[in-house]
């Protein structure tokens, strides 16, 4: 052989990027993203997520018998073209707003945006368990029903999850089994 191997050769119109500028991510020839909007929610996201904007989605309860919706819901949602993973990559992102209220913030997770510092409420009824570990936004409902509204699922996903208390009565733990709350 002569010299080290010859460099492939990639096509990326500089004409489909916004800013006219290309980057090489992990030997992908990408658009540089855009800077984030002045308007995200603070977050630790902010620093390793790029091209973050606040859309404004909407959707309709249906109606009756195919009426027209009868209420419509506005959710905000924030989505990112660009959040760092832990292999050097980059992927895009998005969350609903709605399920990261204050004293919770966004953070960046491998690509996925989570929400962090959501509190559990009355910590003194939550039962001992895993789950604690993986779910936030804990609370016993009516004596019977552990909710929690954040609970990881394998693939960095946020869910909520229910389970009744009555049924693991016996049973030992809960846990978090992919974003689940099991006995």
């Amino acid at each position: 052989g002569h010299g080290p191997a010859s460099p492939s050769s990639v096509l990326l119109s500089s004409d489909s990027c916004q800013s006219n500028l290309v980057e090489n991510i992990q030997s992908e020839l990408r658009c540089q993203p855009r800077p984030n909007e002045g308007d995200i929610p603070e977050g630790p996201y902010a620093q390793s997520c790029l091209g973050c904007r606040v859309s404004v989605a909407r959707s309709g309860a249906p109606g009756g018998g195919g009426s027209p919706p009868t209420t419509t819901m506005t959710t905000r949602v924030l989505s990112c073209t660009d959040c760092s993973t832990m292999s050097g990559g980059r992927r895009e992102a998005v969350y609903d707003l709605s399920r990261c209220q204050l004293p919770g913030k966004l953070d960046n997770n491998n690509g996925i945006l989570k929400c962090i510092g959501v509190p559990n409420h009355g910590t003194r009824s939550l039962p001992p368990g895993g789950y604690l570990n993986s779910c936030a936004g804990c609370v016993v409902e009516k004596g019977m029903m552990l909710r929690c509204t954040h609970c990881e699922a394998a693939d960095g996903r946020q869910v909520e999850s229910v389970v009744s208390l009555d049924e693991c009565e016996g049973k030992g733990r809960i846990d978090n089994r992919n974003g689940d709350l099991v006995c």
